[in-house]
Order: C-alpha cells, then sequence, then structure tokens
C-alpha cells in the first residue's frame, strides 16, 4: 500500500488532536443530562433556604408578558387559560376587570425587582409551547452545561486540560448546583453559572498569555452588558464584574491600557444598566395604560429594580447578631420600625403594622403598602445598622469573624455526582487558604488567581447573610482542590523527567 503524502499527515495529525476534547465535551453534556431525570431527594438538605428567589407570581406575569410585552400584568386564572395570544386576548376581552398589576402576595415580582427573571422562562416555552405554566429549569440547565463547556475548552485551549477537567468535574458535582440547577425552578443557580462563563472568557488573561489585544476589548464590553443584565436576574451574579475588573487592571499591558480597558468595562456596565432601568420604568407605565384599557386593577406604587440593600444588611445581622435584636425575618424588621423604643428607635416610621409583609396604611384603598417601598423605611434601618457598627465595633467584627468561618466551614462538600448519587467529602472549604498560601509561595500566580477570582461568589455570605445555605454559593474551595491537584500532577511530572534525564 503507497504511503500517504506527506502534506496529508499533519492535517491528520491536527484532526485527530482535536477528537480529545470533542469527546470529553460529549461525555460532559451526558454525564450532565444525567441529573435531568435523577431524582433530587438526596441533594435536598444543599437547596437554598434563605430566600424566596422567584416569586411565585412570576409565572402569571410571565403569561401577558410574552403575549403583550407588558409588565406587570397578571391575573390568578393564567394556570386555566390556554397557551395562545387569542385565549390571552379572549380573557381580556372578557375579563378584563380581573387583571391586575399585584396581587400583594408576600412574595412580590413588581415590588422586589430583579424583574429580568421573567426572560428565564422562555427556553421552557419554546420547547412546550405553553406560557401559563412556564418553568426556569430549562434555562439553568442551558446555562449551567454551556458554562462548563467553555471553561473546559478555555483552559484546553489554554494548555491546562487537566486543571480545566478537573473544574468542570468538581464544579459539575456540586450538590448545591446541581439541585438548584435540575430539581428547581428557581434562579439560585445562576450566579455559579454566571461567575464559570466570566472565568472562561478571562482565563486568557490569568494565563498571562495574552494581553490587551483587539479582541480584549470587546470581551470588555460583551462582559459588561453580559452581568450587567444577569444582575438584572440576581444581585449575586452581577458581583463577578469584581473579578473581571481585577483581571483587568492587572492584566499583562502597558497601566494605560489597563485602566481604559477597566474604564471600557465600567462604561459598558453602567450604560446596560441604565438600559435596563429605563426599560422596565417603561413597562409600567405601559402595563398601567394596558390594565386601565381593559378595566383592571391599576396600581401607581412606586418600584424598585433591585431588593434595598439596608433592608437585607439589616435582617442579616440576624446570622450571629441575635444578641441586640437583629433576625432574617422581614416581620421582625417591620415590627422594630413601627414600633417606638426609647434607645433604638426613638422615631419609628408613623405607620401602623399587625402581620405579614405589608402595612395597615394603603395607597389606593387596595394595595397595602410595603415598608421597603418607603424612602423613611430604608433610612431608618440603614441608620440603625451604621449607629451599631460604630459604636459596637468589636461586635460586628465578631459576627464578620463568623462568618468567613461560616464560609469555610459550611461549603458544600468536594464530591463526585451521576445521577442520583453524590460521593462527598465534607470539610473541602478550608482547602482554600492553604492552597492559596501554597500558589503564591510557590509562585504559581495563575493558580493562585483562579482560587481569587471565584471568592465574590462568597461576598453574600460575607456581608449580608451567612446561614440557610447562603455559603453554598462559593465555589473557592472547589477551585482549590482542582489547583492542588494540578499542582500535585505537575511536581510529580517534573521529578518523574528530571529522573529520566539523570539517568540518560
Amino acid at each position: 500500500m503507497a504511503a500517504a503524502p506527506a502534506s496529508s499527515r499533519p492535517a491528520r495529525a491536527g484532526g485527530r488532536r482535536w477528537l480529545v476534547p470533542i469527546a470529553l465535551s460529549a461525555v460532559i453534556a451526558v454525564w450532565q443530562f444525567s441529573f435531568n431525570s435523577a431524582s433530587p431527594d438526596s441533594r435536598r438538605p444543599y437547596a437554598m433556604t434563605a430566600s424566596m428567589g422567584l416569586c411565585q407570581d412570576a409565572p402569571y406575569f410571565f403569561y401577558f408578558f410574552h403575549h403583550y410585552g407588558v409588565f406587570p400584568v397578571g391575573a390568578l386564572e393564567v394556570p386555566r387559560l390556554g397557551p395562545s395570544k387569542q385565549a390571552a386576548a379572549d380573557f381580556v376581552a372578557r375579563h378584563g376587570d380581573r387583571l391586575t398589576m399585584d396581587f400583594g402576595w408576600p412574595t412580590n415580582t413588581p415590588r422586589f425587582g430583579d424583574y429580568a427573571k421573567l426572560f428565564l422562562f422562555y427556553p421552557d416555552l419554546l420547547l412546550r409551547g405553553d406560557p401559563g405554566h412556564a418553568s426556569a429549569i430549562p434555562c439553568n440547565e442551558l446555562l449551567f452545561i454551556v458554562a462548563l463547556l467553555a471553561v473546559f475548552w478555555a483552559f484546553w485551549l489554554e494548555g491546562y486540560g487537566l486543571l480545566g477537567t478537573l473544574v468542570v468535574v468538581l464544579v459539575g458535582s456540586d450538590p448545591f448546583q446541581i439541585v438548584e440547577t435540575y430539581g428547581r425552578g428557581n434562579i439560585f443557580s445562576i450566579p455559579i453559572s454566571v461567575a464559570l462563563l466570566a472565568l472562561a472568557a478571562h482565563l486568557r488573561f490569568l494565563t498571562g498569555r495574552k494581553g490587551v489585544d483587539a479582541l480584549a476589548w470587546a470581551l470588555a464590553i460583551v462582559s459588561g452588558v453580559a452581568l450587567a443584565t444577569f444582575r438584572e436576574i440576581r444581585a449575586e451574579a452581577g458581583l463577578m464584574a469584581a473579578s473581571v475588573l481585577a483581571t483587568y487592571l492587572l492584566a499583562r499591558a502597558p497601566l494605560v491600557k489597563r485602566l481604559l480597558l477597566a474604564a471600557v468595562f465600567v462604561l459598558a456596565s453602567a450604560c446596560t444598566g441604565h438600559a435596563w432601568t429605563t426599560y422596565w420604568a417603561d413597562q409600567f407605565v405601559h402595563a398601567e395604560q394596558f390594565v386601565a384599557r381593559a378595566g383592571g386593577q391599576v396600581f401607581h406604587a412606586p418600584h424598585g429594580t433591585h431588593h434595598e440593600f439596608w433592608h437585607a444588611i439589616y435582617c442579616g445581622l440576624g446570622d450571629y447578631g441575635t444578641d441586640r435584636g437583629y433576625f432574617w425575618d422581614d416581620r421582625v424588621a417591620f415590627h422594630w420600625a413601627t414600633t417606638r423604643d426609647p434607645i433604638t428607635n426613638p422615631h419609628p416610621i408613623p405607620y401602623h403594622y399587625v402581620r405579614g409583609y405589608y402595612l395597615e396604611e394603603t395607597y389606593d384603598g387596595v394595595h397595602h403598602i410595603a415598608p421597603t417601598d418607603l424612602p423613611g423605611y430604608n433610612r431608618l434601618v440603614r441608620a440603625r445598622v451604621l449607629t451599631e457598627i460604630r459604636h459596637h465595633p468589636q461586635w460586628y467584627a465578631r459576627i464578620l469573624f463568623h462568618r468567613a468561618v461560616a464560609i469555610l466551614r459550611d461549603a458544600t462538600p468536594a464530591a463526585l455526582s451521576l445521577g442520583s448519587l453524590t460521593v462527598g467529602i465534607p470539610g473541602a472549604g478550608w482547602l482554600s487558604i492553604p492552597v492559596l498560601v501554597f500558589a503564591f509561595w510557590r509562585r504559581r500566580f495563575f493558580h493562585a488567581a483562579l482560587i481569587l477570582f471565584m471568592l465574590p461568589l462568597s461576598a453574600v455570605a460575607m456581608i449580608v447573610y451567612s446561614a440557610k445555605s447562603m455559603t453554598f454559593y462559593g465555589i473557592a474551595h472547589l477551585i482549590a482542590l482542582a489547583v492542588a491537584i494540578d499542582l500535585l500532577v505537575r511536581t510529580r511530572r517534573a521529578a518523574l523527567a528530571r529522573r529520566t534525564a539523570d539517568v540518560s
């Protein structure tokens, strides 16, 4: 048999070189799909319990948002309506008086903000075509699998195939991420998925292989737009902007270029945030007009695009600050704000609170006022928090210390998962610090940067609240374990290479 032409051999060799990553990508996808049909019961203890996330009324608003492009417009009859726009139009024409802009439920999408959560229903809508019963699970699955594949390919192309595979296996086996991605139609899996996408996009800077080239400017713009958009879904996802910004400032390039790259990122993020704010404000105007024309219940209350920051900080002191009257319960905060106390609250807000999540007063005789709607309430809780910190700095330092310990102690286990099975080793959270110190000591700055890149995922547990699964957002310990294994393998390979060289 004649030998193949010499010119064809490199092409064939190059083709074979891509077979391994392509095959592994297929394995990753199939492996992740094994969780789709698996029972989530064994991983329920890792589910988020600190907050509601996706409010119960969101599907009721999505139905009319999809058909008419207006928000917030909803109706209790949505689950019984047909999926077509004609069904929606018939309901509006015959029962427009049942349309509302606010159900007054404890979990309230129009008042809680993060309105872009509605877009999470679209992948399920494309699959099943039913806007009245849409779920966020398909979107969560798609985002997480794409993020894992992006990380794998980014590491492979940078020459760190083993490290990338370890990261994918460990994070892809994380019981918290699995149950939130495949077992619950909520939004708590999004921060980790977004963090992985950000890591994949910026790995070229962390390795030092690339400086500020033409692609870097495009990445800065796209990253600014993407992170600002994901912040409209879940604030924790937007925190990855800190890692991205630090990456640009420390990139291999002259200082002026780095500063300009960071400025482009910040500008893209700010413009996107402003665009979303304007968009949702217009949505409320259009919704008022739509509901008024249909004869429904118009709601002219103020609204914010995100959760109230100081209310969360106030309630969050309920993890280790209960000795000073703080609890992770909105209702406790509302009762305090409306009740005179000569020491902590000599000037309460002039409203009446009895129970639940709303005040006795209403805006229009129908819609009750939520304390977080009031600037006076938000100023009051802010003032108390800042006063406590100023007057009792050791008390607050103790809270921060306990939160830092909780982030390490209460991290998810290092696990291997397949289907319904998870085999985990607890205590993996304690790996982060020694592995990080070792990486710096051995001048493995790339490996150290990988761990540091993921720290913003633990920012909420450190700054706001650290109980009820909030520490499970953090995956720095899983990255640290992957780093430790990779460094061990590299050390053994180097030792073997030296011995081989000595023998020869």
